[in-house]
C-alpha cells in the first residue's frame, strides 16, 4: 500500500491478499486508508504500516532500503 492505495500487483507478487492486508491495517489501528503512507513487507517476514492522519511526510530514512522508485514513476502498480 502506498499513500492510501492498494498496490494489487505488488501484493500478488508478495502473495498477500486484500483480507490479509486489511487485517494488518487493523492491527496497526488504521481508521482510514488515506491515513496509510506505506505498508512495507520486511525481509524478516514482518509487515510495517506507516500511517498518520496529519499529512506528515515520511522520514526518508524510514524508506531507505525500500524499493519505491516504481511507485513514483509507474502507475501500473495499482
Amino acid at each position: 500500500m502506498w499513500n492510501g492505495k492498494m498496490l494489487h500487483k505488488k501484493m500478488k507478487r508478495c502473495n498477500v491478499g486484500e483480507a490479509d492486508l486489511i487485517a494488518k491495517l487493523r492491527e496497526a489501528n488504521v481508521h482510514d486508508f488515506n491515513e496509510v503512507k506505506a505498508v512495507i513487507f520486511e525481509s524478516t517476514g514482518d509487515v510495517s504500516v506507516i500511517h498518520n492522519n496529519e499529512n506528515k511526510k515520511v522520514e526518508p530514512q524510514l524508506l531507505k532500503d525500500v524499493n519505491t522508485q516504481s511507485l513514483f514513476f509507474n502507475k501500473e502498480n495499482v
